[in-house]
Formats: structure tokens, C-alpha cells, sequence
């Protein structure tokens, strides 16, 4: 009889051998977390216009896990030096009403829904953006630093220690995760687009324990954005815009985006 067992041997051996090279020239052609993070970076550069909206929501875990909007944001930039970021405040002493910090070209500005038709004028928008940033969890920085050099502070480019954790789809954006530590030792994890390098969510540890995830939804990129947009108007301690019917709409689309604000997480 005819003896099948070496031929059967080196046949697995072979099989073996082409899965190994497979995996590895599947995972050779990852781009390195650095070179992702570098590619995000110039993307971000080299934008003539920006929008998104987007909101901050904080996990809890445990046996009762919930999930709290916090805060909705949307923002505007267009190349060289226009820039809108508003955001509304869901904590629960908030009024919900729309905050605003803008760059109309020339001059800096920001109002601040607790100080009723008062308008400041900034002395740069690295001022101005600071001074949204705590009030805003940290949404008011991540964009507009990538955006503008004159922003200046903490970049998600400066994360150390990167790793490429995993990929998977993010609302249906197929996106490299990649973890990487920030200066006070905390590990951030970025989801980036796969497709584009932009930046669709952020992750980071509160100091109780909590996750918060910075969430930016809507994007689009070089397109015309109306001058009206950074012009905004005061008007009964609101801002009053007088600006096209599809950007008040997606105002209104962000009201319901971050509704509701406060859910428990569902298996």
C-alpha cells in the first residue's frame, strides 16, 4: 500500500507555513501608530475648511453603567484664520444655552451664555480657545490645536508610549485605534479614520474612575462654509445668527444629537 503520511507531513507543514507569512504580511502592512498619528496630523494641516458637531459623554461602569451627554459642541474653521467653536452645557445647573467662541478673520471674541449680551473681545484665539477648554471638557482644544499653529497647549500628536491597539468599525467608519500616554500618565486611545486619518473619538480617564469620550460626528472638509458663520449676533442674551437655513438646521441637529443626556448602558 501505498504510504500517504510523508506526503500528508510536508503538505501541513506547507499550510503552516504560508498562514505564518500571511499573518505576518497582513500585520506588515499596518501603518505604525506613529506614522497614523503623523498622517492625522498633516490631514489636519493641510484642510482649507473644517465642520463638525459632536458631543463629550461620560461612561460609567459597575453594576449600573451609564452613559451622561455632557456636553454638545460643533465647530467651524476655514483657512487662515477663521474659526467657531459653540458648545451647550448639559450638567444639570446649565441652562443649555449655546456658548460661543470666535475668530472672525481679524479679531477674537466669546460669549458665554451666563453673561447675558456681553461679547469679550480676546487678544488672540489661543486665549480664547483656553478659556473654553475646561468649561467645554477638553473639546474646545482637540480640533482647533490640530488645526491652527497659534493654538497652542497640549496636542493629541504629543501622546507618548503609541501602540496600535486594534482596528474596528466606529459608526461605521472603519478606524485604527491607537493608545498613547499623556504627560500626566494617563492613557488616551484615538480612533482614527482608516479612510481619511480623521479623528472621530477620544477616549481618556477621569479622576473618578469614569471614561470620557469626545465623539466628532458630521464631518466634512474643504467645502465653502458662509462668512456669516463667523459673524455671529447677540441679540436678548442669545446669539441670534443670521446665517443659511442647512447651518441652523445642523444647530438644531445637534440639539438632538446629544438628546437624551443621561442613559444607562444596555447589553
Amino acid at each position: 500500500m501505498l504510504n500517504l503520511k510523508p506526503a500528508f507531513t510536508l503538505l501541513t507543514v506547507l499550510f503552516g507555513f504560508l498562514s505564518y507569512n500571511v499573518t505576518v504580511l497582513s500585520q506588515s502592512t499596518d501603518p505604525s501608530p506613529q506614522t497614523i498619528i503623523k498622517n492625522m496630523a498633516e490631514r489636519y494641516a493641510a484642510m482649507s475648511s473644517y465642520e463638525d458637531a459632536g458631543v463629550v459623554e461620560t461612561v460609567s461602569e459597575g453594576s449600573f453603567p451609564r452613559r451622561n451627554t455632557d456636553i454638545g459642541f460643533k465647530t467651524y474653521f476655514t483657512r487662515p484664520n477663521k474659526l467657531r467653536f459653540e458648545w451647550l452645557d448639559y450638567s444639570p445647573l446649565s441652562t443649555a444655552e449655546r456658548n460661543v467662541i470666535w475668530r472672525d478673520g481679524t479679531k477674537v471674541f466669546s460669549f458665554y451664555s451666563i453673561e447675558p449680551e456681553r461679547i469679550e473681545t480676546k487678544e488672540d484665539v489661543s486665549l480664547a480657545v483656553a478659556g473654553a477648554t475646561g468649561v467645554s471638557r477638553g473639546s474646545a482644544h482637540t480640533i482647533p490645536r490640530l488645526l491652527m499653529s497659534e493654538v497652542v497647549g497640549f496636542s493629541v500628536t504629543e501622546l507618548t508610549k503609541l501602540s496600535l491597539k486594534r482596528q474596528e468599525a466606529f459608526e461605521g467608519e472603519e478606524c485604527y485605534v491607537v493608545e498613547g500616554y499623556h504627560p500626566n500618565g494617563e492613557a488616551w486611545q484615538l480612533w482614527i479614520s482608516k479612510n481619511n486619518f480623521l479623528l472621530r473619538k477620544l477616549t481618556n480617564p477621569t479622576t473618578n474612575g469614569e471614561l470620557e469620550e469626545q465623539i466628532h460626528r458630521d464631518i466634512k472638509v474643504d467645502g465653502k462654509i458662509a462668512d456669516a458663520i463667523y459673524h455671529p449676533k447677540v441679540a436678548g442674551g442669545r446669539i441670534a445668527d443670521v446665517i443659511p437655513k442647512e447651518k441652523e438646521d445642523d444647530i438644531r441637529r445637534l440639539v438632538e444629537l446629544v438628546a437624551p443626556r443621561d442613559r444607562l448602558i444596555m447589553n
